[in-house]
């Protein structure tokens, strides 16, 4: 399947993710969110994924300048007291029919290259689930590190994930990701022309569920 991701700024545009959060993480996960605001003196870096073929929103990502976890700080206080920047990766949210695809992956390998790295931001941070027991993702592919404690949060208890955007293992990670993604965007298009089902990529990556 196609995709076009947009850098939304437009009002349609941040109405569309708006709606989007609000049937993931509202009907779906019962949580309520307020609007995303930016940062004192940050910014609010917002991207919108729609399908090629037609148009349909299919997921969204966030990125909060200028935001840092307690937890983090108290980890990298020498490096961020020297002026390095830090991030939030929030509210993806991939709707139900698309998960399993790598979309949320593709995601976050857009926005490090749209804004984290030409914004030269050394840490980012996520939180996941406390309930996923298993390494993510984020943990296995892009080597997110995750956090010793449970943490509090808008979204309940959660694990923070984080990672140092100026490590080889980072950079490592995201060509590596890459790579997987062209292979899985092959094999989609190969399984369309053979009128294969589309559920049959869902076996290639593992679901991870819209987190916070």
């Amino acid at each position: 399947m196609g995709l076009v991701i947009e850098y939304a700024r437009t009002n349609a545009q941040l109405q569309t993710i708006r709606n989007l959060e609000t049937e993931i993480f509202g009907r779906e996960k019962g949580i309520n969110l307020p609007p995303l605001s930016p940062q004192p003196e940050g910014q609010l870096f917002r991207l919108l994924a729609l399908d090629e073929a037609t148009g349909a929103p299919v997921a969204t990502l966030s990125v909060a300048d200028g935001e840092a976890h307690p937890d983090l700080l108290h980890q990298k206080a020498c490096v961020i007291r020297r002026g390095a920047r830090v991030a939030r990766f929030t509210r993806l949210a991939v709707r139900r029919e698309y998960r399993g695809r790598g979309i949320h992956l593709r995601l976050l390998l857009e926005a490090h290259e749209r804004f984290i790295e030409p914004q030269r931001i050394r840490y980012t941070w996520f939180l996941c689930d406390a309930a996923r027991r298993s390494v993510s993702l984020l943990e296995g592919m892009l080597r997110f590190q995750r956090g010793s404690k449970v943490v509090d949060s808008e979204f309940g208890p959660c694990y923070l994930l984080f990672r140092d955007e100026f490590s080889l293992a980072a950079w490592n990670a995201n060509r590596n990701t890459w790579a997987c993604i062209a292979t899985l965007e092959d094999l989609s298009q190969q399984n369309h022309a053979n009128g294969a089902p589309a559920e049959a990529l869902a076996m290639l990556v593992p679901v991870l569920p819209s987190a916070a």
